[in-house]
């Protein structure tokens, strides 16, 4: 064992026990004892943009030399009280006692060793210091200053604060973090720099992927810089989306319900068939189920949203309303405003009642086009019943875009308007796109060459949250899906940041000595795509993209002749760094599973009879080598297995 990773093992070793010798509860629990969904509130974002600033300096002296520090992660007293806090201290003392050597031992401020220096995380005492700024940093922003020697990481919120961690990474070692398995940094001592920083996203919630992590990741969704779910939202009965009907379900099979039901049962009647009081009743039972969430849980906003599907209730007074505003979400918005008004009634009876609960909706399927009207710029609700309350989300979800051009592209000409007229008519925005082919999940989707130019829609537009979802049931993907992920963290943080600089970066981190042959198949898949997008092939979510005009084999074998160069680069850090190695081929390995497929579906009938069943084997093997384990949504490949005749 060579004496750099003893020092980094000790270092290591050195932070867990601080952390445990101050940390004295293992969550976040309520006055009750129970633990809670979210460890910190988040406030309102009215008045909020984006902002990226740096006025840093190098300066003299050192954070870290010849393997010492003379520094202290000091956080404030009551960090038990925030997760974020605990994970910021953990990932900052484990990569800078990576990079340098050195151990950085956490303390809380009232015990922290007053002759040393010291990076101080939060609210501290300290901070009071720091001149303040009149930026609003929202939930996720964060800020960077030294004052003297000593480094201060700011955010209205700790999750700002942890937000700011990885950006003090990124300044002092150049930290950076391409997979779950490929976090880079520079080696040695650790210069001092006069920061002045201030990061606040474009888009103030980000969610890419999934809800939770990222590539099956959870500690790789934070370093990204991702959200998840649970910063913002707390859950009714344990669920999320979909999730009107379920507020209800213990009375769902009862007869004297059915008025709040369509007539399967599968949708709410946001009317009671017309009946005013039992619409007040439905109210009040959600309102119910919605104070009891929090009580434990900080977040403040809710999700009631309809069922999934093109289904609706058809009774006269939702089809009266519907002939009135042309759009189902009408009785949609008249509920919810309806429910939130008794739900902060609730909250103050509750003893609650500083707390806004902010109720998000979908506008999606038969809810997705907006009760409003244009009026020269600007979009107006139809009449004042069907202006969404001040603490009513939307949740806006155009399933029917083409994600393969720009948001405003005249094909998206109707989901664009949309959109505005949902801006128009409610103060808090949120989005949800799509980055997949869902019903192909192996064949490459052409929807990152345009993603840039969707989020800076979606910002203008004022979206406060965004979803940008991929492959939600397939945990390793194929066809550069892993490298949407990425590219849409930074993205949605700064929409100004360059494409092709990104790309650039991406690629070197994560193919390494292969990323040249791997980018050139990236290009060469996007200009076939391109060339494909003159009207050639549709652009939706779920087109049949398994036709063989589409990529003729010539194409095809191409792209694997390209896939053999990238294996003979990598070949160079085979005996210099084999991990490395190894991680590569894996890569280079996935991305090939694109191709290899599309030649196996599409020219099935060019093989030799060997050779089909040779590839075939080759490919499942593969699969199950990398965890891809989907066709498409809710399609596992064993049944494409089953019907070549693998088991």
């Amino acid at each position: 064992m060579n004496g750099r990773l003893i020092r980094t093992l000790c270092a290591l070793l050195a932070a867990i026990i601080c952390l445990t010798a101050f940390i004295g509860c293992t969550g976040c629990r309520n006055d009750t004892g129970e633990e809670k969904k979210n460890p910190l509130s988040v406030g309102e974002t009215s008045d909020y943009g984006g902002v990226h600033t740096d006025a840093s300096a190098p300066c003299d002296g050192f954070v870290a030399a010849g393997g010492e520090t003379d520094y202290e992660i000091v956080i404030p007293d009551d960090y038990e009280k925030s997760a974020y806090l605990w994970t910021a201290a953990s990932e900052l003392s484990l990569f800078l006692s990576q990079s340098s050597g050195a151990a950085f031992v956490t303390v809380a401020e009232s015990a922290r060793n007053t002759d040393k220096k010291y990076i101080s995380l939060g609210k501290t005492e300290a901070s009071r210091a720091v001149p303040e700024t009149d930026v609003r940093l929202g939930a996720n922003g964060y800020r960077l200053v030294t004052v003297g020697e000593n480094i201060f990481v700011l955010g209205e919120a700790d999750l700002g604060v942890l937000n700011g961690v990885y950006g003090l990474l990124r300044k002092l070692v150049g930290f950076e973090v391409y997979a779950p398995d490929e976090t880079t940094f520079a080696e040695g001592d650790v210069a001092l720099m006069q920061l002045n920083v201030t990061e606040v996203p474009d888009i103030q919630y980000r969610v890419g992927d999934v809800d939770t992590r990222i590539d099956g990741d959870e500690a790789y969704r934070r370093r990204l810089g991702y959200n998840c779910t649970d910063d913002v939202f707390l859950y009714v009965k344990g669920t999320l989306y979909h999730n009107s009907v379920y507020y209800f379900d213990d009375v769902i099979d009862r007869s004297e319900y059915a008025d709040w039901f369509n007539a399967t049962r599968t949708q709410l009647c946001y009317t009671a068939h017309g009946n005013p009081e039992r619409m007040r009743e439905m109210q009040e039972y959600a309102a119910n189920l919605i104070v009891e969430a929090a009580r434990t849980s900080d977040a403040n906003c809710v999700t009631f949203q309809q069922s999934d599907g093109d289904t609706w209730c058809d009774c006269d007074e939702c089809t009266e309303q519907l002939g009135t505003y042309g759009t189902n979400a009408a009785v949609m918005v008249k509920f919810v405003n309806g429910l939130s008004d008794i739900l902060q009634k609730k909250m103050t009876d509750a003893g609650m009642g500083e707390r806004q609960i902010t109720i998000c909706i979908f506008a999606y399927m038969r809810t997705e086009k907006a009760p409003a009207v244009a009026v020269g710029d600007e979009w107006r609700p139809i009449d004042e019943t069907v202006r969404c309350g001040d603490n009513i989300a939307v949740f806006y979800a155009p399933i029917n875009a083409d994600y393969t051009k720009p948001f405003n592209d005249t094909c998206n000409t109707a989901e664009y308007r949309n959109m505005l007229a949902w801006s128009g008519i409610c103060k808090k925005l949120f989005v949800w796109l799509y980055q997949t082919n869902f019903s192909h999940y192996l064949y490459p989707y052409n929807s990152l060459l345009t993603m840039s130019d969707r989020y800076r829609a979606v910002a203008a537009a004022g979206a406060e949250f965004l979803f940008d979802q991929n492959q939600w049931d397939q945990k390793v993907k194929t066809g550069f899906h892993r490298l949407k992920a990425w590219m849409g963290a930074k993205l949605a943080w700064n929409t100004s940041l360059d494409y092709d600089r990104l790309l650039d970066e991406y690629f070197t981190g994560y193919f390494g000595a292969a990323a040249e042959p791997m980018r050139a198949l990236y290009e060469q898949i996007t200009y076939r795509m391109e060339q494909l997008s003159d009207g050639t092939m549709d652009g939706g979510i779920y087109y049949n993209v398994n036709q063989p005009k589409f990529y003729t084999k010539a194409i095809l074998d191409g792209w694997l002749e390209l896939i053999d160069r990238a294996y003979e680069a990598a070949e160079l850090c085979k005996e210099s760094d084999p991990p490395r190695y190894r991680r590569v081929v894996d890569r280079i390995c996935l991305e090939s599973l694109s191709v290899r497929y599309m030649r196996l579906e599409l020219y099935s009938g060019k093989f030799g009879t060997g050779q089909l069943a040779e590839e075939r084997i080759s490919f499942r093997n593969d699969c199950l080598k990398l965890g891809v384990d989907m066709y498409a949504e809710g399609v596992s490949l064993s049944g494409i297995f089953e019907t070549w005749g693998l088991q």
